[in-house]
Formats: C-alpha cells, structure tokens, sequence
C-alpha cells in the first residue's frame, strides 16, 4: 500500500512540475477558496458553539434592540434602543416558561483604582443582576458572587477578574478588599478566571450589580419608559420550548401596548435564538434567518466549485497530454 501512495505523489508531482505556472494558480486558488469556506464555518462556530463561560448557548434566547413608533401610521418617526427596567420586571422577570432570565447592561470601560492611589486602570465593566451568574459558567479562583438579597439592597459588591486582581494587588487573594469604580468605593467577592473577548455576552472584566449605580432606573429613552440601557437572556429548559416563550412574551407586549394610548412597544421578531441574533444586522429589521442561511450557503457552494474547476483544468490537461503522446 505505502509503494501505491509513493508511486501516485510521484505521478502527481510530475504532473505538478510540468506546467508550473498553471499549476502554481490551480493550487493558490484551491487553498484560497478552501480557507475562505472554512473561516466562515469557523467564525460561525465560535459566535454560536457552547463553551465557558457560555455554556448555555443552544437553550438561550435573546432579546436586544427594539422600537418604539407611534401607534398612527401617518405619524413618521421611531425610537430605538434596549430594554428599560420597568419592561423587564413586566414583561420578562415575570415570564414562567423559561428556567431563568436574566438582564446586564452592555460593558463600557471605567477607571479602577485601589483607595488612595493616584494610579488608575481601565476596563471592561459589566453591570448585572443576580441570576446572571446561573446563565453563565464562571470558574471561581477565590470568593463567590452577589446573591439575589446583595442585588436587591444594592450593595456595592462586585467580582473581577484574575488578570484586574494581579494587576491591582499582585496576588488573587483579595476578598474583602475595596477597589474604587471611577471613583465609588465597591468591595470584592469573587475572583474568576480570564474570560476571552469571543464570550460576547459574558465578557467583561469586572462585574457588578446594576442595583448599586442606579443606572437602569435613571436611563430612559422615551415617554412611556419602554426602551432603556438593558439587554435580556432567556434560559429554556429546553430548545423546544422557545415558541411557548416567544408567544408568552407577546402577550405580554400586548398588554403593554393596550395600555399606551400613542405608541407601540416592537420586537421586530425578537427573542431571538443565537443564529437570528448572530445575523440580525439592524434593530429596525427582523431577520429573514430562511434567507441568511441560504445566502451564505450560495457564497459557499461558488467558493468550493472554484477548487472543483481547478482540478478538472489540471485533469483535462493531462488527458489532453497524455492522448498527443498516444497520438
């Protein structure tokens, strides 16, 4: 068998070494195109694979960006943003299909520093409730996170992260110490490990109770207090469930709407699954998740009939060659 194999790569190269420039194109394209389909199959991978501390990917769904219009068609115009705090207590903490839900602010930097210190940092904050840390996997070095009764005194608690604790105090073992969040003394009670920027939802790093700033309660971005800085997560027990979720959640968006005599609460197709949220490109669309996928399937399928026409070009000229020397 190993003499068979020996005896094709041979044939192969000498097939190779015969017309080297059109060989040289055959092989770049091939590996060209080849690359390019796994990138898109590997990027897909990461934004929607399970891994920690996102482990419960498959069972989530999501609900970011939506908008508010007026209930008159002739009027023009619309808001669009995430979620306020009064629509999450109302339309989603209440919901009792899902295992869990849970809400955060998106990440922004903020300056740390140890008390007294005139040497800051910046970092990647992430502002949280709770249950946020039952969605999530986090590995603990040292400590634990805020509970539902920190959250709800908001208490100033807030968890970090190994490379922010050694960088602060050279060391992980920092329970207990106080550390200021642009200025606001927050006590640390947890220690976790690294968490990669791939994590998009998870990442930060730091992470506090959005209790403790007030920031939920004080951002709001239309007359109704509908959309405000929050985004949600859904955990389902099980990936079947997601439609009973989707219709408990409309209706309760329509008790809403009946209330608001002028405007209208959209989700514009939301909660989505992870796929619709990974291609949904603009909070004013619903995503056509049939035609996405059949886009990037076309992109596909020409990237890899370009490797298939360069083997039959190298194949054709053999057969060509082979039948003048026949001749």
């Amino acid at each position: 068998i190993c003499t068979m194999y020996k005896q094709y790569f041979k044939q192969a190269w000498q097939m190779l070494k015969e017309n080297k420039f059109y060989s040289f194109i055959y092989i770049l394209g091939t590996a060209f195109t080849i690359t390019m389909v796994m990138l898109i199959l590997t990027t897909y991978n990461i934004k929607t694979a399970n891994f920690a501390p996102e482990v419960n990917r498959d069972r989530t769904l999501f609900v970011s960006r939506a908008r508010v219009e007026p209930k008159d068609k002739n009027k023009p115009g619309y808001s669009a943003a995430y979620t306020s705090l009064r629509i999450v207590k109302e339309c989603y903490y209440s919901l009792t299909t899902p295992e869990l839900v849970t809400a955060a602010l998106p990440f922004f930097a903020v300056t740390l520093n140890i008390p007294g210190s005139d040497e800051f940092i910046m970092c990647d904050r992430l502002s949280t409730d709770a249950k946020f840390w039952q969605l999530f996997s986090f590995k603990f070095i040292e400590g634990k996170p805020y509970d539902e009764a920190d959250f709800e005194s908001g208490i100033r608690k807030v968890v970090i992260s190994q490379r922010i604790a050694r960088q602060l105090y050279g060391t992980t073992r920092v329970i207990g110490e106080t550390i200021e969040i642009n200025k606001e003394p927050f006590i640390i009670c947890g220690v976790v490990k690294d968490v990669p920027t791939l994590a998009e939802n998870a990442y930060a790093d730091i992470w506090l109770p959005y209790s403790s700033t007030r920031e939920a309660e004080s951002h709001i971005y239309d007359r109704e207090n509908v959309l405000g800085p929050l985004h949600v997560y859904i955990l389902a027990h099980h990936k079947d469930d997601f439609e009973v979720i989707r219709q408990e959640i409309k209706n309760k968006v329509s008790v809403i709407n009946s209330a608001h005599e002028q405007t209208e609460y959209m989700l514009l197709g939301q909660p989505d699954d992870l796929a619709s949220r990974y291609l949904r490109q603009k909070e004013v669309n619903e995503v056509n998740l049939k035609g996405e996928i059949q886009k990037y399937g076309l992109i596909i399928f020409f990237l890899l009939f370009i490797p298939v026409l360069n083997i039959s070009g190298l194949i054709i000229s053999r057969m060509k060659k082979d039948k003048l020397s026949w001749d």
